[in-house]
């Protein structure tokens, strides 16, 4: 396995295999590895030494006869193969079919002169199919499915730094907070961000709070605490604002349920002795989640967790059975669990 930085690295100095596996759905990142990867084949070569294939509409085959043929006026051939879905376990593909043979016995014996880089926008692989253990075994592998949240705080603060701006810590963790954790949405909202203190070259919290678009998994977060803090009157608000902007109620009601089940299992855990890195990978959710949990943990008991989670559930079947406006629902919903 090999990290970021390290893959980086070697493309820029030219150590250059035959075969890579990228799995993971953050965009931004797939988006600058592509990129990164481009830059190995010289720009007037591109049309004929560069390929890119969607295996939901191409085949095995296509991608296999490209790799085999030699470059064209160049050094190397460069191919993407996005959608690698046989890679899963929601293939059509048989595990016997020529098709997987054939790029089995490519994977083992892959032509010096040409890359094939795999993207797999999946949260995990089929481990057990043979193909995947092959490829695994015979490419380099970057796994970026789960940054970690130090990985996406000494991203976000190289990248500020680079274009000389300034950000402290605490801020940054707010910027991560607010965006979810999640890195493709962080570094959409950086560019308003940063021309909003183009002037002082600082970024500041108000400066966050006025300008990036909260996620609407941080809005429901926002409202659980509000519920769990008994402000009545923000949580109505920030509901009505919700459903305002375009948010289904039963959207809305199944993140919150998720989130105060994640609290119960988070404080579960942590009882049991399991670290925040831990209950991360054990529960499959982001660690920056687990760490808001964790904190959010501390202000609340079990008890009322568990009131509120049943409510949750009755008020979702309100939803889906009643024809009583879904704000007037919320309303009463707060009304009975409030301490």
């Amino acid at each position: 396995m090999i990290n970021l930085n390290e893959l980086f690295l070697n493309l820029k100095s030219g150590k250059i295999n035959p075969i890579y596996l990228i799995l993971g759905n953050q965009n931004y990142l797939i988006n600058q590895v592509k990129s990164r990867f481009k830059k190995i084949i010289p720009e007037e070569e591109m049309s004929m030494n560069f390929a890119s294939y969607d295996m939901e509409d191409t085949t095995i085959d296509d991608v296999l006869d490209d790799a085999m043929s030699s470059p064209f006026f160049g050094e190397r051939r460069l191919i993407f193969v996005n959608n690698p879905s046989f890679l899963t376990g929601n293939s059509n593909i048989p595990k016997s079919s020529k098709i997987i043979d054939d790029l089995s016995n490519y994977l083992l014996n892959p032509e010096k002169n040409s890359t094939i880089v795999f993207f797999a926008p999946y949260d995990k692989l089929d481990n057990r199919k043979k193909i995947t253990k092959i490829l695994k075994s015979n490419a380099e592998f970057l796994d970026i499915t789960h940054l970690s949240e130090t990985q996406v705080k000494k991203y976000i603060l190289n990248v500020i730094k680079s274009k000389d701006y300034q950000i402290d810590n605490q801020n940054v963790e707010y910027l991560i907070s607010r965006c979810d954790g999640d890195l493709s949405f962080i570094m959409n909202e950086l560019p308003k961000l940063l021309l909003y203190c183009n002037e002082s070259k600082v970024v500041k919290f108000d400066d966050i709070k006025e300008v990036v678009t909260p996620s609407l998994n941080q809005n429901v977060f926002d409202l659980v605490e509000y519920v769990m803090e008994n402000k009545v009157e923000s949580s109505i608000n920030l509901y009505r604002n919700l459903v305002k902007i375009g948010n289904q109620p039963l959207q809305i009601n199944a993140i919150l349920i998720g989130h105060v089940r994640l609290l119960i299992q988070t404080i579960i855990l942590s009882n049991l002795g399991y670290s925040q890195g831990s209950i991360a990978q054990k529960l499959k959710v982001h660690p920056y989640r687990v760490k808001l949990s964790l904190r959010e943990s501390k202000k609340t008991n079990f008890s009322f967790l568990k009131k509120l989670y049943m409510e949750l559930f009755n008020l979702e079947s309100e939803l889906k059975s009643s024809n009583k406006d879904s704000e007037l629902l919320f309303e009463m919903f707060i009304l009975k669990i409030v301490k």
